[in-house]
């Protein structure tokens, strides 16, 4: 029998973390609907070394916030050096992220599986979009989170019909 071995959330943050700072690419799972429609919850995304100083506004930058992994599009940097600072938000959400600096930045998602397919996202028209969600903001999150919302409701809706049509 093969010896089972115990990880907590935190363990597998600081493994992706030191193989990002190494050189390499990871995968990771994106969870929760902050970056709604563009990623998704349960995407793969793989995930290459970046820090502040090679990110531009509209990349999506992966942070640590706690214990966790947080994949936001980048919609600001300021200053340089040990001064350089970041600004992040989801694309569903119309609040913005506490300042991103160089301690907490892991890298940039260059990369999204859904469904067994990959898509890159670096690519031109990937670029492009990212800059045209920063420059719009907050037009398309509104209509983002109406999206959501609205998805929600049919879901809800949904069930409660069948709830309704078993009784």
């Amino acid at each position: 029998m093969k010896p089972t071995v115990s990880r907590t959330v935190g363990d597998l943050v600081a493994v992706s973390e030191k193989l990002l700072k190494r050189g390499y690419h990871v995968r990771i799972k994106a969870g929760g609907q902050s970056m709604y429609p563009y990623l998704l919850n349960g995407d793969q995304l793989e995930v290459e070394p970046a820090t502040l100083e090679t990110l531009e506004p509209g990349d999506i930058v992966v942070f640590r916030r706690n214990q966790n992994l947080i994949a936001h599009r980048l919609h600001q940097v300021t200053g340089s050096g040990e001064h350089i600072r970041g600004l992040s938000i989801g694309d569903s959400g119309l609040s913005k992220d506490e300042m991103l600096t160089p301690d907490i930045v892991a890298g940039r998602v260059v990369a999204r599986v859904r469904d067994g397919e990959e898509k890159p996202l670096r690519t031109p028209e990937a670029i492009r979009y990212g800059k045209r969600m920063v420059r719009l903001y907050p037009v398309p999150h509104f209509f983002a989170q109406l999206r959501l919302r609205f998805s929600q409701l049919l879901r809800r809706a949904g069930n409660l019909a069948r709830k309704v049509s078993k009784s």
